[in-house]
């Protein structure tokens, strides 16, 4: 009798692992997903402007939204003709890594610790000025342990999908993308292992602006972002059926960023900082009350950020460092490097 309690202990807690950790990687990957895009967006859409912006007038480029790198900066470090870019693919990529560690003062949730890297990659065109499209491609690979349950989770995934822009004026911008994701799970609490397939849709659009202020850029922007993710039934190794299980998670955000741009000769570089506030929400068919919370709480929080861009004649290279869930009693840092290359 105190076996078959002991196995379905293991198997409860496995069955938490999957629950909590997967909500985890969900909400870090639809931030690192759409704020690559964000970023890959404002960059195509700075194709075929050229000269520096009249005294006083917005700046034909910003500084992305979000967490998302600096983008618009192609008319001051590679001035080009009008157009020039139309008809032609711009490669991009992004690689983020990200970490997390439960504030231990937090009374309503456990321990958990670990790292996820995205990968994101695409191209986009401009179909004609302030107006493009692009397709997004994606790897992540996380790893995380959760303390109290004697378990870890971890796998990856592949991403596929599209995404679209429209500067419908000077200093705003509207965008929109769509994703797919294949995922594989591996999951262990105590003598209790097992894997699972899952699949998951994510949708983002948002609204940025720029604004020039002096010799400052000032970028607000308002973004949400919301996925749901499907996970097949399976049956761990203590012979316990885990069932079909669906959630979702998302965030709204708003904010702005400020940069300074510098020039040198062939040259843009342009440090900033901005400053954001987070409301997150979720859904979920399976979460345990038997079971201590795991994962950002849903509400609201901060989330600074920090980086640099520089453009040059062949092309855009971006690192940015951020902290979220600030007020939350949650600790989530990420690191991000970012570069694109134009076609003339």
């Amino acid at each position: 009798m105190l076996y078959w309690k002991i196995v379905r202990l293991y198997s409860i807690e496995l069955a938490a692992v999957q629950t909590q950790g997967s909500r985890v990687v969900g909400q870090t990957s639809g931030a690192a997903i759409t704020g690559a895009v964000n970023g890959a967006i404002a960059d195509g859409l700075s194709g075929g402007k050229s000269g520096a912006p009249a005294s006083g007038s917005a700046p034909p480029f910003g500084i992305g939204a979000g967490s998302e790198q600096m983008s618009r900066l192609g008319a001051f470090a590679s001035p080009r003709n009008e157009g020039s870019s139309q008809g032609e693919w711009r490669p991009w990529a992004t690689v983020l890594g990200s970490g997390w560690e439960l504030d231990d003062r937090n009374p309503n949730a456990d321990s958990i610790k670990g790292n996820q890297i995205n990968a994101t990659f695409g191209a986009g065109r401009l179909l004609m000025p302030g107006v493009l499209v692009g397709v997004v491609g994606g790897y992540e690979n996380f790893k995380y342990e959760f303390d109290s349950l004697n378990g870890r989770l971890q796998g990856n995934g592949w991403t596929v999908g599209a995404y679209g822009g429209w500067a419908f004026a000077h200093n705003l911008r509207f965008d929109v993308t769509g994703a797919w994701t294949g995922l594989s799970y591996d999951a262990s609490a105590g003598t209790a292992v097992g894997s699972f397939k899952a699949n998951r849709w994510l949708a983002s659009t948002g609204l940025t602006g720029t604004y020039q202020m002096n010799a400052f850029i000032v970028e607000p922007s308002s973004r949400l972002y919301a996925l749901w993710e499907r996970q097949d039934a399976w049956s761990d190794s203590l012979g316990t059926g885990q069932t079909e299980r669906s959630f979702s998670v998302g965030r709204v955000s708003t904010g702005a960023k400020v940069g300074y741009p510098w020039q040198a000769v062939g040259t843009t570089f342009v440090p900033y900082i901005g400053l954001y506030g987070d409301y997150r929400f979720s859904s979920d068919d399976a979460l345990s009350v038997s079971q201590p919370f795991v994962g950002l709480s849903d509400g609201w929080s901060a989330r600074v950020t920090t980086g640099a861009v520089m453009v040059f004649t062949g092309g855009r290279l971006s690192l940015e460092g951020e902290l979220g869930s600030i007020g939350s009693g949650d600790r989530l840092w990420s690191l991000s490097v970012r570069g694109s290359i134009p076609f003339y």
